[in-house]
């Protein structure tokens, strides 16, 4: 596309000349239009900094006869440097490298032109790099944002001194405005393109669910995280009624959607169904964009939530659990206290028998990872009765059907097992070298059997009157749901105990076979 622009003479009725002077004027306008309308034209086609530099370079060129100028731009860190150039040598470059009139962002910059570099008031050092490479006249012209603070300037060099006119200084504006306006929508589209990639990275790879709605185009995108927590996609939401199928309950899926719509601060705990079916605990936090556009950032806190009813009944089963040790520990010493003998053998009896309680506490609650793990029955009685082996003769068998105890069981056992220890260590098998014990553990209809057999020891005989174990093995018995039968045998005591098997074993316990 060609522009023109013709003076006028009026030379008789109707008749238009163009004398020589007004001639030239005017095809000297027509050329500089022609040259901002092809920058106009080559900065909408690229968006390529150096291109735009190079069409600014040739419009300096055309329509104001400078063959050297250059492009410079403040860097990051706010120092002014070529980005592009023509006619001038690297060794002037780097002599006047970051000089500028102006710091980045200063505001109501204008055009500085210099018609003899020699006359102006500028260091010697300078004037003779300038001169140094040819140059004496020049005009430095800002390239400046939209909101009219400097970015960078363009140069114009002559050989010889020059006086720039107020029209070339006013299309080196033009030239400089266009410039500008091309370099700031490059760096836009710059920043857009890596805010773009960045946002894209983080929506995919972040490991928490988000939903993104555009209510232009009523598009809901779904991320990665959220179609491996609950397996719908962008492309299900295309052709599903999500909602419905997140939240069937319809009177719980209106509060969502009251809660979506308003954008409350804070998060909102809710209950989601999986593509599976699986339900889920959530949590989210919506967010209203300026655009109308609202973000929904959620996090799966299924096991979290598990994980917090599981601390709550851990707590409230060693709060239990401590109130029945209390309570144990107080009924051992007011059964103490009643008995007739000496003060310290009752003491020294009743520490024994709270080292026992408290050795028994101390299995139910091992952590997992530490020796010997979770207490199941067999291993309690074996730790209570290995301390009473002599010798390499086995003296202690345990045989029969295992149970893991749950934490009361394993008290009221150890207490029992400990009675029946410390009678067989004092009085039965276990205070000879040769005696033996032999204990069985039976499952059947939903009650647990205990027998504890003593063979090889002194004869043995009932107490003649019922003593301070006695009653405590009664109390602990009773504890269990159960019942107790003693039979005094000629080779040693037999006892038979029945318990609960609801109240004795652990709920997850897997039971293995007789051992």
């Amino acid at each position: 596309m060609k522009l023109s622009v013709r003076g006028r003479q009026e030379d008789g009725p109707g008749v238009l000349t163009a004398p020589g002077a007004e001639a030239r004027a005017a095809e000297l306008v027509n050329s500089r239009l022609q040259t901002l309308y092809d920058l106009t034209d080559r900065l909408l086609r690229t968006r390529d900094l150096s291109e735009i530099c190079e069409a600014a370079l040739d419009a300096l060129d055309h329509a104001l006869g400078c063959s050297r100028a250059s492009v410079l731009l403040f860097d990051p860190a706010g120092a002014m440097r070529f980005v592009a150039w023509r006619g001038i040598s690297d060794a002037y470059r780097a002599a006047v490298d970051g000089h500028t009139p102006w710091v980045a962002g200063e505001p109501g910059a204008g055009p500085i032109a210099v018609a003899d570099i020699l006359e102006a008031d500028e260091s010697d050092a300078l004037k003779a790099s300038v001169t140094g490479e040819g140059i004496r006249a020049l005009a430095f012209v800002p390239l400046t944002e939209v909101g009219g603070g400097v970015i960078g300037k363009f140069m114009v060099y002559r050989a010889e001194p020059y006086t720039f006119s107020a029209e070339e200084m006013n299309l080196a504006l033009n030239i400089a405005r266009q410039l500008s306006f091309a370099i700031e929508r490059t760096r836009s589209e710059e920043r857009a393109l890596r805010h773009s990639e960045q946002f894209e990275a983080v929506f995919d790879n972040i490991p928490v669910m988000i939903k993104l709605f555009e209510p232009q185009s009523s598009t809901l995108r779904l991320n990665r995280e959220f179609t491996q927590v609950l397996g719908w996609t962008s492309e299900d939401a295309r052709k599903t009624d999500l909602m419905a199928e997140l939240f069937p309950d319809e009177e719980l899926r209106e509060r969502v959607r009251s809660y979506m719509d308003e954008c409350q601060p804070g998060w909102f705990d809710v209950p989601m169904i999986a593509r599976d079916g699986r339900q889920l605990e959530t949590s989210w936090a919506n967010i209203r964009l300026s655009d109308s556009s609202r973000v929904g950032i959620g996090i799966d806190i299924t096991d979290r939530k598990l994980a917090l009813e599981r601390q709550l009944l851990l707590l409230r089963e060693m709060d239990h659990r401590v109130r029945n040790l209390f309570s144990l520990a107080s009924s051992m010493v007011r059964l103490s206290a009643r008995e007739p003998g000496d003060r310290a053998e009752l003491a020294a009896d009743l520490q024994e028998r709270l080292a026992a309680l408290a050795s028994a506490h101390a299995l139910t609650t091992r952590q997992p990872g530490e020796e010997g793990g979770t207490v199941s029955l067999h291993g309690l009685v074996g730790a209570i009765l290995t301390p009473y082996q002599r010798g390499e003769a086995v003296q202690i068998r345990i045989l029969g059907d295992d149970i893991r105890l749950s934490g009361e069981a394993a008290t009221s056992f150890a207490i029992l097992i400990y009675e029946f220890a410390t009678n067989a260590a004092k009085y039965g098998a276990l205070s000879v070298e040769d005696g033996c014990v032999t204990v069985t553990t039976r499952r059947r209809d939903g009650r647990l059997e205990l027998d504890w057999e003593e063979d090889g020891g002194p004869e043995v005989a009932p107490p003649p009157s019922e003593g301070f174990g006695t009653r405590l093995t009664k109390a602990t018995v009773g504890q269990l749901g159960g019942s107790l039968e003693r039979h005094w045998r000629p080779a040693g005591l037999s006892v038979q105990l029945l318990a609960a098997l609801d109240r004795c074993e652990a709920l997850d316990f897997a039971p293995k076979g007789a051992s």
